[in-house]
């Protein structure tokens, strides 16, 4: 299943803070992630089919200072081929950022 990121909202992601996904990075072995983080920010403009939001992913993997494309997949949602940026070590590995505008 590969869902249309067009039609993703904060909402699809919200039940699935917590658990994990596997977060492929180009060249690595693919590692869990766990989803720590899911804010939504105010709509751009009403015409506009969804408002944006982010997601901040926590992985156990030693730190990889990653910003580009990636394959994040999880059970409920299938494989979405999106970009992530490295925003900080955590306290146990990487946290990324996923922007769906």
């Amino acid at each position: 299943m590969t869902p249309d990121l067009a039609a993703l909202t904060a909402d699809h992601f919200r039940p699935l803070l917590d658990q994990d996904f596997t977060l492929a990075i180009d060249g690595a072995a693919p590692c869990a992630a766990r989803l720590v983080e899911v804010t939504e920010g105010a709509p751009l403009h009403p015409s506009l089919p969804r408002a944006p939001f982010s997601l901040i992913l926590q992985t156990t993997a030693p730190p990889v200072p990653w910003q580009g494309p990636v394959v994040l997949a999880h059970p409920a949602i299938g494989e979405l081929a999106i970009v992530v940026t490295a925003v900080a070590p955590g306290p146990t590995g990487q946290r990324y950022q996923a922007v769906f505008a």
